[in-house]
């Protein structure tokens, strides 16, 4: 996982004000996986972000810059980020979180040589 290519990705649209990626255990898909910590600047419905959410990982796809395993599989909108005591972004706790029945979940289903199908619910 390249956090850092990740949120600069995300950065550049303008909806989103902060982000950050972590990693968590992912079950289903054995092994690590990111998650993705948003703060946008308007208030979104489930369904909104849903959509957002999808043209962010289209686009993401469509760069070439990131394989399918980057794409986060799990995305939480926040009103803020936490910071440490020296106001900095607080990694640890992130990590620490419990997952949410919240979340927005991804899942990309590939065969070899493609991608058939991105759910985003």
């Amino acid at each position: 996982i390249r956090p850092a290519n990740i949120e600069n990705a995300l950065m550049k649209n303008p909806t989103i004000n902060d982000c950050m990626i972590v990693q968590f255990e992912d079950e289903i898909r054995h092994g690590k996986m990111p998650i993705a910590h948003l703060v946008v600047n308007q208030d979104m419905s489930r369904e909104h972000k849903i959509r957002f959410i999808h043209e962010l990982v289209d686009e993401m796809l469509v760069s070439d810059q990131f394989a399918t395993r980057d794409i986060p599989t799990r995305w939480r909108f926040r009103s803020a980020i936490p910071l440490t005591k020296m106001q900095k972004k607080d990694y640890k706790t992130l990590v620490i979180e419990p997952l949410e029945h919240d979340d927005i979940i991804v899942n990309i289903t590939e065969s070899n040589l493609l991608i058939k199908e991105i759910a985003v619910e």
